[in-house]
């Protein structure tokens, strides 16, 4: 009662926006307390949101929910401006205005019609049980490639920004788990030849024709290729090693940064020229069963810092992100929360590799993210599988939920930011399908889940440097076959 009393008791602050929707505009507001602190809110809907906590506690919004809070302070005279970059997602939202000192709000501004570029289609690309990961990158077009493989072959399908599947083609090797884009527009695939052993690449034009294969061997058996960037002079490849390869596919060096007996699930290039990997590893250190290993290393492949974190269950990591700021967020499942079967959880580290916290999302039978992007406003976007649903997640970045949508049966392996919010790539059933939403989770084919971020108690130990080898490079040859699975859209 003492808020609302307080809001009806000042005059509302004004709001108004200038730019482009899509593009980059601008929000402008007056008339809030002078040099205090005023939060932009940013709704999908009209609705009747409460607030729960704060000075402003129980004051009613009139937006749906809120999914992105955007704090700044007004100068002498009450005006603030707040510039934003808008996707195409922002026009089928709502702004509002909150003083954060009277808790006085402005209207709910509206910011036009829905954009019409969010979809899912099945591709029906055939995905193995064995080795179900995929891997994918945006396109020059703003579409997206997605790599996997199933039925005895690798294949690379690329979907416009429509939802139109533009090519399909297979290759002749197992599966692929990984895919970069190259600097000529083509595409490097990285799996492994055989099931689980036989690291192998493919280089292919932007129109799927192989330009070479490149098999390696360190003379036992050995599971393939997870991930892998381009970087000048070559590629950086993830699999039970960190590898250093030249732009033709041979071999400079193989550095270990698990260790454990785990290999590297995810990997990501660093602001210095290295790159940060992350996977499972030192069985029973420092706690539990199999816990995460994150490891920085340099361009050369050597080891900068490594650490192991977990807890009293299994502390699983499938991918890790560098971030703006020098630090890393990770992503997998664990069991260490003690509440019975897995969870998705998110740990942030800070640029030494020091666990600052982690979370996990519990209120389901089993869950697991896969895929962990940085969003502009340094929040996070999780790909994963919520009770056997695929789901997309947007947190702030402390970890809290902003909004939560699965997208129908399956597994959300991977995803990318394109231009009107995010694309990701899932297994359903044992079939590719690909999905586009905009930049508050909208597909016109999405279900809200109710999603809240718990604090997760892992401990951490350092680890000595790895050694690194080289590996033999195997001849291998192949050339692509042109695919047509049938393509059907789940929403369009």
């Amino acid at each position: 009662m003492l808020v609302a009393l307080m809001s009806s008791a000042f005059a509302a602050p004004t709001v108004t926006v200038e730019g482009a929707c899509p593009g980059t505009g601008t929000i402008l507001v007056e008339g809030v307390t002078p040099g205090s602190t005023f939060a932009t809110l940013l709704g999908r809907d009209p609705g009747g949101f409460v607030i729960a906590g704060g000075p402003c506690a129980g004051t009613t919004l009139d937006l749906d929910a809120v999914v992105r809070n955007e704090r700044r302070m007004a100068d002498a005279t009450g005006a603030g401006a707040v510039m934003m970059s808008w996707p195409a997602a922002a026009c089928s939202g709502y702004v509002q205005v909150l003083d954060m000192t009277t808790c006085a709000l402005s209207s709910a501004i509206p910011f036009g019609a829905p954009s019409g570029d969010s979809w899912v289609v099945d591709v029906g690309a055939p995905i193995g049980s064995s080795y179900p990961v995929l891997g994918m990158v945006r396109t020059s077009d703003d579409g997206v490639a997605v790599a996997g493989g199933g039925g005895g072959n690798a294949w690379l399908v690329q979907v416009d920004p429509t939802g139109e599947v533009v090519s399909q083609s297979t290759y002749p090797m197992y599966s692929a788990a990984g895919l970069a884009a190259t600097s000529d527009g083509g595409f490097l695939l990285v799996g492994e030849m055989t099931s689980y052993n036989d690291p192998t690449m493919i280089r292919v034009t932007h129109t799927g024709a192989v330009t070479w294969m490149s098999q390696i061997d360190h003379g036992y058996p050995e599971q393939g290729f997870y991930a892998a960037f381009e970087v000048p002079g070559g590629f950086r490849v993830a699999g039970i090693y960190d590898y250093g390869f030249t732009s033709d596919g041979d071999p400079t060096w193989a550095a270990i940064t698990i260790g454990g007996g785990g290999n590297v699930n995810g990997m990501d290039l660093t602001l210095d020229g290295g790159t940060v990997s992350t996977g499972e590893g030192s069985y029973g250190s420092p706690a539990g069963d199999y816990n995460t290993v994150v490891t920085k290393t340099n361009a050369g492949g050597a080891t900068v810092w490594s650490r192991s974190m977990g807890g009293a269950g299994y502390d699983w990591s499938d991918d890790v992100a560098a971030l703006a700021d020098g630090g890393y967020a990770i992503t997998g499942w664990t069991t260490s929360h003690g509440g019975g079967g897995s969870a998705c959880w998110l740990g942030r580290l800070d640029s030494a590799g020091t666990l600052l916290w982690a979370t996990y999302y519990p209120g389901f039978s089993t869950s697991a993210c896969h895929e962990v992007l940085e969003t502009s406003t340094g929040g996070f976007v999780l790909a994963g599988t919520f009770d056997s649903k695929a789901a997309l997640l947007e947190l702030d970045a402390a970890g809290n939920v902003l909004w939560a949508n699965s997208y129908g049966n399956g597994t959300a392996y991977a995803a990318v930011e394109v231009d009107t919010g995010w694309a990701f790539a899932k297994n359903d059933s044992g079939a590719l399908s690909v999905g586009r939403v905009d930049g508050l989770g909208a597909s016109g084919c999405e279900a809200p889940m109710s999603v809240t971020a718990v604090t997760l108690p892992l401990a951490q130990t350092s680890n000595s440097p790895y050694s690194s080898t080289v590996p033999a490079r195997i001849p291998a040859a192949g050339n692509a076959t042109s695919a047509a699975w049938v393509n059907t859209s789940e929403c369009l």
